[in-house]
């Protein structure tokens, strides 16, 4: 189930950024590369703080790239907060508010800890994610503001 809904995410969001990044504008033909590096570094910063946190656990363990998924989604989520997505495939709701409670319900599904999925990675990757983006584009935080304010409006 959960390989399941990474891959239907990032179906559904990855080629949405992957095309944002390509644009003449952006990274043009770099576009691609540029994807591939932001999903790859997302991954790995996903991970650092359990990577830390569970570094003297030697039967802890955690595989995937959930993370990266996560900081896809959430980098979209920044570019379009005011944009619909259809949770579930038929229950339509704003991104910034999904994004909102996704990150409430993966804090504290990781607070309580019964499920074995790493929630401290998909919480950091969704950081991560953001964070990136706005280091290698940071004009996305005043698009991200105006955006805000035509939903508030």
């Amino acid at each position: 189930m959960h390989l399941g809904v990474n891959l239907y995410v990032l179906y559904s969001f990855g080629g949405l950024l992957e095309s944002v990044f390509s644009a003449p504008t952006w990274f043009g033909n770099l576009g691609g590369l540029v994807y591939l590096g932001f999903f790859l570094l997302t991954v790995i910063i996903a991970h650092i703080p359990t990577f830390i946190k569970e570094k003297d656990n030697p039967s802890y363990n955690s595989v995937g790239a959930s993370g990266g998924v996560s900081g896809l989604l959430f980098a979209t989520i920044l570019l379009f907060p005011n944009e619909e997505l259809l949770l579930f495939g038929i229950i339509p709701m704003n991104m910034l508010l999904f994004g909102v409670l996704y990150l409430f319900y993966t804090y504290r599904m990781s607070k309580m800890g019964k499920d074995n999925i790493n929630h401290d990675a998909h919480l950091w990757g969704a950081i991560g994610g953001m964070a990136t983006l706005i280091v290698i584009r940071p004009e996305v935080i005043p698009l991200f503001i105006g955006k805000l304010q035509s939903i508030f409006s």
